[in-house]
């Protein structure tokens, strides 16, 4: 074993020295002119469960002895190791779970503006009031190439884009919509657009959002992303 990389696998037969390595790293020392390592020897019981993170408290019966507690421990898996692996893939389940009810059946048939606030609403549980469905334009604002500073050719191939009204006072976050012509992405022109309304010295004089605060939905044709 090394101080300073992950231990080697602690096996049943931990007891005895062999080709598996799983003994003391001890303290190098040099003796005429040769390299050497002291301290070689199995690791105690002790070292073995800080090694396979058991507690040393853990209390361990009067009537095991030392052959049969070892031959325990190197048929175990490290509890730091194994709680370690399970709360990552809880983290990536949770993960998939998210992108699944997001990314799922409802949201391929948001194809306007008025299908992406209905899923806000029903989907995302957004709470928008019914009577804002009947006058979309109550509820949203447009924008032209000019309200962002974007020339009017680069903005050219968007043939709508909408923000949503905030819903709450002091609402930090935002909702746009944006609707290119034909069934294409103007990369250039979203990449315009995105750039006028996150934070910036040239954005100064209006409104801005952190990116990871601006909830977008893209439309083209009978693709949205």
């Amino acid at each position: 074993m090394s101080w300073d990389k992950p231990a080697r696998t602690v096996t049943m037969y931990n007891g005895y020295m062999s080709t598996l390595a799983t003994v003391h790293p001890g303290r190098q020392y040099e003796k005429n002119g040769e390299i050497l390592y002291s301290d070689a020897r199995v690791l105690s019981v002790y070292e073995l469960f800080i090694v396979m993170s058991i507690p040393l408290d853990w209390p361990v019966p009067d009537w095991v002895d030392d052959s049969f507690l070892r031959f325990v421990i190197g048929e175990g898996i490290p509890s730091k190791m194994a709680k370690d692996i399970l709360q990552n893939l809880l983290i990536r389940i949770r993960k998939i779970t998210f992108s699944e009810a997001v990314m799922g059946y409802p949201l391929k048939s948001v194809n306007s503006i008025e299908s992406m606030l209905r899923y806000c609403n029903d989907s995302l549980k957004w709470n928008i009031d019914e009577e804002y469905f009947d006058d979309i334009d109550e509820l949203t604002y447009d924008f032209s190439a000019s309200d962002l500073g974007i020339k009017d050719e680069e903005f050219a191939k968007i043939n709508v884009l909408k923000q949503m009204r905030p819903l709450t006072d002091n609402q930090d976050w935002a909702v746009f919509f944006v609707e290119f012509e034909g069934k294409h992405i103007d990369v250039t022109a979203l990449r315009k657009v995105l750039n006028a309304i996150v934070p910036k010295r040239k954005n100064r004089d209006r409104m801005t959002w952190a990116c990871d605060h601006i909830f977008l939905y893209v439309h083209m044709g009978r693709i949205c992303c």
